[in-house]
């Protein structure tokens, strides 16, 4: 019902977009040294009654839910809580979840991570995925709970199991750290996989970067650059940003510079720094588009503005060997 909100997307030291440890629901792009994948959670409030038609839970309990999320969008938490709080005694899994997130969040209700263990636990018990990868969470960052890799491993595998393709990207991730489970490259990749094949589309870009790097299976650019293609064709700016750049090294594709700035600009249209970067040098070499230097200095400066240390490093040191950023002299891009 309550959904966690929106979150900015992070980007790592080398540029790649991440979940931060801020951002409340476990994702699969979570703590990724070299990849550019952050779930991102949809911070949006469903429409509860057909949920729960959906669920066959009666119409008067699907009325009362609903009445729960009206009376939480025009800001009277009270009445919402009274109202989760009536189908709570009724066991309702989805009420103990949504409790637990507003007190995760802070949402209408003091934040109080205690609190919200206390309702997501019930949920999960339950079967509720959403309240198992929360609760998984929140042992993984001893929020509420003493900090228990094992623990999270155990729920986010019980969400896992249901198909939740959150908690699939974090047992890629606990088993490829060694965390909680012995590391396990094979387990990692079969997880995210199965995330990557019902379509998730962050597990594809995953998928595609751990197939580019030979993560935990031998590297194949041919691999990489199809599931990049399937998470960029969704929109995805990391797969549009690595798919452009298999273009213009021809790896897994046939090298085409026109392709690579296509791509390029669709993820640097995203705010991608590192794909604004590549587009500003293909402008500036004249590769793909007509030679431009006034176009060159203005995608280089839009990634180096986005102040990212890693981006501005790069300008910095192409600018001193000469190597195609346009800027005035004296001037540091």
């Amino acid at each position: 019902m309550f959904q966690p909100a929106e979150h900015d997307t992070m980007t790592n030291e080398e540029g790649v977009p991440e979940m931060g440890r801020e951002m409340h629901r476990p994702s699969i792009r979570q703590d990724e040294k070299r990849t550019v994948l952050s779930f991102k959670v949809r911070g949006i409030v469903a429409s509860t009654l057909l949920a729960f038609i959906l669920l066959g839970v009666p119409a008067a309990a699907a009325q009362t839910l609903d009445d729960a999320v009206e009376a939480f969008k025009r800001g009277d938490a009270a009445t919402a809580i009274e109202t989760l709080r009536v189908l709570v005694e009724q066991g309702s899994a989805e009420a103990q979840f949504s409790l637990g997130v507003m007190y995760a969040e802070g949402r209408g209700v003091p934040q109080d991570d205690g609190k919200a263990v206390q309702w997501f636990r019930p949920a999960a018990d339950q079967g509720h995925a959403e309240a198992q990868v929360w609760l998984g969470h929140m042992y993984e960052e001893g929020r509420g709970v003493p900090q228990d890799d094992g623990e999270a491993v155990r729920w986010y595998r019980r969400a896992a199991e249901q198909g939740d393709a959150a908690a699939q990207g974090r047992l890629r991730h606990m088993y490829e750290e060694g965390r909680g489970v012995s590391r396990d490259y094979g387990e990692a990749v079969r997880w995210i996989r199965r995330a990557a094949e019902q379509g998730n589309v962050d597990a594809q870009a995953l998928l595609g970067f751990m197939y580019e790097e030979g993560r935990g299976m031998p590297q194949d650019d041919g691999e990489a650059a199809g599931w990049y293609r399937l998470a960029a064709d969704q929109g995805d700016a990391f797969a549009r940003f690595r798919l452009g750049f298999m273009y213009e090294e021809g790896r897994g594709v046939p090298r085409d510079d026109g392709e690579a700035v296509r791509w390029y600009r669709l993820a640097a249209d995203q705010g991608n720094a590192f794909a604004q970067f590549r587009l500003g040098i293909m402008y500036e070499e004249g590769r793909g588009v007509p030679q431009d230097d006034m176009e060159a200095v203005r995608w280089c400066r839009l990634a180096a503005g986005q102040e990212d240390d890693d981006v501005q490093y790069t300008l910095g040191g192409m600018d001193e060997e000469g190597r195609g950023v346009p800027q005035d002299e004296g001037e540091e891009v």
